[in-house]
């Protein structure tokens, strides 16, 4: 009997796979990071939005990926 077995994994893994792309795998991680902070106003949250997809999109481990995935760099 062949059972199927799901395995959760986070944005990371699902980005190395080519599940999801590099938009959507900042996004998860932005609204993960953000989701305490939800009753912030608006305008606070969006700043605080923008500022985290900068540091994560800068993340030296996700660059690396990149770099591998495009054949870029060293």
């Amino acid at each position: 009997m062949l059972v199927e077995v799901s395995i959760e994994s986070g944005p990371l893994e699902r980005f190395r796979r080519g599940e999801i792309d590099l938009d959507t795998y900042v996004d998860l991680k932005v609204e993960a990071a953000l989701a305490h902070l939800l009753g912030l106003p608006a305008l606070q949250l969006e700043k605080t939005r923008a500022l985290l997809r900068a540091k994560i999109a800068a993340e030296p481990e996700l660059q690396e990926l990149i770099r591998k995935a495009t054949r870029l760099g060293p």
